[in-house]
């Protein structure tokens, strides 16, 4: 399986980062861009990069082929505690 998605983290309407993610058979990518400190709620990368890869996998059905797939009937969001 091969493929690669792209997020932004949007407060209040603005993009204020995003996140990219690419896979294949012999590897999985995640890539921060943007400034962690300064975001509105700042958190460490790390949990920025997972925390929409636990919403898509708790919204995904068998329905959903790929994790990708859930876009298709749902908005994705998550809550960084400040």
């Amino acid at each position: 399986m091969q493929g690669d998605m792209r997020l932004g983290l949007v407060h209040e309407g603005s993009q204020v980062a995003e996140l990219e993610y690419r896979w294949d058979d012999k590897q999985f990518t995640a890539v921060f861009v943007g400034n962690a400190p300064s975001l509105p709620h700042p958190a460490h990368p790390v949990v920025l990069l997972q925390k929409p890869i636990a919403a898509i996998q708790a919204l995904k059905t068998e329905t959903h082929v790929r994790p990708t797939d859930v876009f298709k009937d749902h908005q994705v969001s998550i809550e960084v505690e400040g």
